[in-house]
């Protein structure tokens, strides 16, 4: 975020074409965390920036940035989700890795690919197992822990008090571990 706000101050069109590559992965990765879906995430980036271009040189704090950006993405996933019915069907298509993914994949195979494996799959276990959190306890996760904003800053995107983020924050981390434990301890209770 630091660098993408020097290169809105150059306002160029190549500094801006920049800063909105560098933007696009930020809103992306958060909108994929808390709208779940590929395609939601992908629309949610794009609406964001688009309707955001005009505004963003006009910030200077790489803080303030984030937590606008956040708050923007936040309130179009959930809108969206107010309208969309429950249990929407998933594509064959988004499940195929797309063009990004495919040429990170590419750049990690000089790793040892058993290993390679491994961390995918703890990822993947990872981002299921936040999918799994009620909606207000996985964007305080997600905010927090993830895209590592400071408390007040969660508050702030949020518009909560910063006690109830700490509340929210501490929940979720518990019902995350819940969820962790159920996958690699199946069958196994937890109190």
């Amino acid at each position: 975020l630091e660098k993408a706000v020097q290169l809105l101050r150059n306002a160029d069109a190549d500094s801006i074409q920049d800063a909105l590559r560098l933007l696009q992965n930020t809103v992306f990765s958060f909108s994929m965390k808390v709208c779940g879906h590929r395609e939601d995430a992908e629309d949610t980036m794009q609406e964001v920036l688009a309707s955001s271009l005009r505004h963003l040189a006009k910030i200077e704090d790489p803080g303030a940035l984030s937590v606008w950006l956040y708050t923007a993405a936040r309130n179009r996933c959930w809108r969206n989700r107010r309208k969309e019915p429950r249990g929407r069907a998933v594509s064959l298509n988004e499940l195929i890795p797309g063009d990004m993914e495919l040429n990170t994949l590419l750049a990690a195979s000089a790793i040892d690919p058993e290993q390679q494996l491994l961390r995918n799959e703890d990822r993947h276990l990872v981002h299921e197992a936040i999918l799994k959190l009620p909606p207000q306890y996985r964007i305080v996760l997600v905010l927090h822990d993830v895209e590592e904003l400071d408390t007040e800053q969660t508050a702030q995107v949020l518009s909560l008090q910063s006690g109830t983020v700490r509340v929210r924050l501490h929940r979720a981390r518990l019902l995350l571990r819940k969820e962790m434990d159920a996958v690699f301890h199946p069958g196994s209770r937890v109190l």
